[in-house]
């Protein structure tokens, strides 16, 4: 109670003091109680916003992380990593993870030091539609089916072969798919993913 009665009689001679201002004070005192108390509603909007925005951005993100990701074809280029000049060994394409029912398939190489011959077909596919070497360009072009008589024939394994020769030592040359012109599809749909190279050391 009297506590009370002090608040009040505080309150009161606080209204006194204030109505026995000048014009001038009371204008300025007013107006750091506006600029106060407009301040006070911004401050508070703002982090009701930020709080607002940071539980949205959480569920925008536990959303984004939930779809499952779709399987997809494997491509691997498999071969011996050390060469010397004049050496020769067959190198495969491998076909992983997702089988097809065809593919174009192109993989580069330089021809200042490897020399490519002898494009075979491996197990996957039954009909060949293509197969090339470009030596100017350092391309290898295999192309490949299943037998249209037996499209449900989907198997995974060896796509194709081909022979390289070393023509002189590299501390690495590459074997690497062409990306852009490299396809695995079933029913029409591309289906490639991961693709991988492989690096060739060639000493003297």
């Amino acid at each position: 109670m009297a506590q009370s009665t002090f608040s009040a009689q505080t309150l009161g001679e606080d209204i006194k003091d204030f109505n026995s201002l000048d014009p001038q004070k009371k204008l300025m005192v007013a107006g750091i109680v506006l600029i106060l108390f407009v301040g006070s509603i911004f401050v508070g909007a703002y982090l009701s916003k930020g709080r607002s925005g940071s539980t949205n951005k959480q569920t925008t993100n536990e959303v984004a992380t939930a779809p499952s990701k779709k399987p997809s074809t494997t491509l691997k280029i498999v071969a011996k990593e050390a060469m010397k000049v004049g050496e020769s060994q067959v190198v495969t394409v491998d076909l992983s993870n997702v089988a097809v029912t065809a593919a174009d398939i192109v993989v580069s190489y330089d021809p200042d030091i490897l020399t490519v011959a002898d494009v075979q077909n491996g197990t996957v596919f039954a009909k060949v539609i293509q197969k090339k070497i470009d030596t100017t360009n350092g391309l290898v072009t295999f192309s490949g089916s299943v037998d249209p008589s037996n499209p449900n024939d989907l198997k995974m394994g060896k796509v194709m072969s081909f022979k390289v020769r070393a023509k002189k030592d590299a501390r690495a040359t590459l074997l690497q798919f062409a990306k852009d012109d490299t396809i695995t599809a079933i029913n029409g749909e591309n289906t490639l993913g991961l693709t991988t190279g492989t690096t060739i050391r060639v000493s003297k």
